[in-house]
C-alpha cells in the first residue's frame, strides 16, 4: 500500500481553519508542512467577496505550477458549483463541496497510518477555535454566505459543551474562540439562545479564556452584556460589526437596528464594563452612501470609538438584494478614499483610546519569541488582542518563556495598534 503525503492550505476566515482541521482530523494522518513531499494539494477556498475569489484562483493557479494532485473545496465550490469550476480551472483534479469535505479522505488513501492522528492544529496550539453553529439566516443585502453555506443550523448545547469539556482537559490550549457567521444569532433554529449556552459555559470550572467573536447588534441585548460582565472565563471583548451608521444605510442593508440602538448598546457597555473592548468594522461605498452620510459615520466613530476597527469596500456580489437597489452606486476612487479618510482617524482613535491601559497589569499569552528585539525579547497578546485580526504586545522579560505560557505584564506604552510591556511576576 502506498502512502501519500498531502499539504492543504486555507484561505479566509477562522470558520474555514476549523473546516481544514476536520479534514485533516477526518483523514487520520497529520498534513506535510513541506511542499515539495506532497502527493495531494488541498485548497480551503474563500469566495466572500471579489478580492477572496481572486485570492483563490490565484492561489489554485500557483500550486498548479508545483505538478501535484489539486484538491479544491470550500465557498468558492459551493459559490461557482463544481461543474462550472471544472471548465474555469481544468488545472484541478477534484472539487468538494464544503458538505462533502467528510470524503476527501477516500482520496489521501494512507490506511498504513489511519487513524493515528488524535489532534492536529492549523493555528498554534495554545488556543483553538470553536465553531457553535454553520450557516447563516440574517439575509443581509450584501452577503452571499447564506447561499454559499445556508441557512443556520446550530450545534447542540451537549455537542458544544462536551466539545468544550475536551479541550479544557488540553494544557496546551490557553484560549477557546467561539466562533459562527453569527455568534449572537445561536440557537434560533433549535429553541435555544446564545445566554443559554454561555449559563452551561459558566458551570464548567477551568481558567481557559473564552472569547466570542462574530456577534450582531440586532441580537445583543443588556441581559447579554451583563452575562458576559459577570461570567468568569469569557473575556470582556465584542467583536460586533456595525457595518454602518446612517439608517438609511442599514436598512439598504437590511441589518435590523438603528443608530440609536447602536448609541443605546455602546453607552450600556461602556458604562457597565469599562475595560470592555469593544472591535467593528464598516462596509464604505455602499449604495447610497452619499458625503453627508459617509461624514455621519465619520462623526460616530469619533463620539463612540472602537478599540478596534476594520474596514473594507463595498464589492456587489450577483445573487444578492443589494445588486438590485435603487440606489446611488458610489465610484471605487470615491470608496478608497473614504475608506483612508476613516482609517486614518482611526488610527490616531486606537492609539489615543489604549493609552487607558496605560501602566495596568494584564495577563498574557506568550504568541513567539522576538525575533527582531532584544529589548522586547517575546510577543504575547493580552485579552485586548484576538489572535490574527487584531494587535499584539511586546514584553521584555529577563525569563526563558514558551509559546503558551500566561504571565502578568504592565503595560508601559502604546503605538497606533500594539502595546509594549514589562513582565511583572512569574508564570501562572
Amino acid at each position: 500500500m502506498t502512502d501519500y503525503n498531502y499539504f492543504i492550505d486555507t484561505l479566509g476566515c477562522p470558520k474555514n481553519i476549523v473546516d481544514s482541521e476536520n479534514i485533516i482530523k477526518n483523514i487520520g494522518i497529520p498534513p506535510t508542512d513541506n511542499l515539495k513531499k506532497a502527493d495531494f494539494v488541498i485548497i480551503n477556498t474563500c469566495a466572500f467577496i471579489d478580492d477572496a475569489i481572486s485570492e483563490s484562483i490565484n492561489t489554485i493557479l500557483e500550486y498548479a505550477q508545483e505538478n501535484k494532485k489539486l484538491i479544491v473545496t470550500g465557498c468558492l465550490v459551493n459559490r461557482f458549483g463544481r461543474e462550472k469550476l471544472k471548465s474555469l480551472l481544468p488545472e484541478v483534479d477534484y472539487f468538494y463541496y464544503i458538505q462533502e469535505q467528510h470524503l476527501i479522505k477516500n482520496l489521501i488513501n494512507s490506511m498504513n497510518y489511519s487513524n493515528i492522528l488524535e489532534d492536529h492544529y492549523i493555528v498554534p496550539k495554545h488556543y483553538y477555535y470553536l465553531k457553535i453553529s454553520e450557516g447563516c439566516s440574517n439575509n443581509c443585502s450584501y452577503c452571499i454566505i447564506p447561499s454559499i453555506r445556508g441557512k443556520q443550523k446550530s450545534r447542540t448545547i451537549e455537542s458544544i459543551i462536551n466539545e468544550l469539556k475536551e479541550k479544557i482537559k488540553n494544557p496546551d490550549i490557553k484560549e477557546i474562540i467561539l466562533i459562527a457567521q453569527d455568534t449572537t444569532a445561536y440557537g434560533r433554529d433549535i429553541g435555544t439562545n446564545l445566554k443559554t449556552l454561555i449559563k452551561k459555559i459558566n458551570k464548567l470550572e477551568h481558567k481557559k479564556w473564552i472569547r466570542i467573536l462574530y456577534t450582531n447588534p440586532e441580537f445583543i441585548d443588556y441581559e447579554l452584556i451583563d452575562l458576559i460582565k459577570d461570567s468568569p472565563n469569557i473575556l470582556n471583548y465584542f467583536d460586533m460589526p456595525i457595518q454602518h451608521c446612517n439608517n438609511t444605510i442599514l436598512k439598504y442593508m437590511n441589518r435590523n437596528y438603528t443608530k440609536e440602538n447602536l448609541i443605546n448598546l455602546y453607552s450600556y457597555i461602556r458604562q457597565h464594563i469599562p475595560d470592555a473592548i469593544l472591535r467593528t468594522t464598516v462596509i464604505l461605498g455602499f449604495p447610497g452612501e452619499t458625503d453627508k452620510r459617509f461624514e455621519e459615520l465619520l462623526e460616530f466613530i469619533q463620539k463612540y470609538p472602537f478599540e478596534k476597527l476594520g474596514s473594507f469596500i463595498y464589492q456587489p456580489q450577483k445573487g444578492t438584494l443589494a445588486t438590485n437597489l435603487r440606489a446611488t452606486h458610489v465610484k471605487k476612487q470615491k470608496a478608497e478614499e473614504r475608506i483612508a479618510i476613516l482609517m486614518g482617524t482611526q488610527q490616531e482613535i486606537s492609539k489615543n483610546i489604549h493609552k487607558k491601559f496605560t501602566n495596568k497589569t494584564l495577563d498574557a499569552i506568550i504568541e513567539e519569541k522576538n525575533p527582531s528585539s532584544k529589548k522586547y525579547n517575546f510577543i504575547g497578546r493580552t485579552y485586548i488582542d484576538a489572535p490574527e485580526i487584531d494587535g499584539i504586545t511586546y514584553i521584555k522579560s529577563d525569563k526563558k518563556l514558551k509559546i503558551g505560557d500566561i504571565i502578568k505584564v504592565t503595560i508601559t506604552t502604546n503605538d497606533d495598534y500594539d502595546t509594549y510591556a514589562t513582565m511583572t511576576n512569574s508564570l501562572q
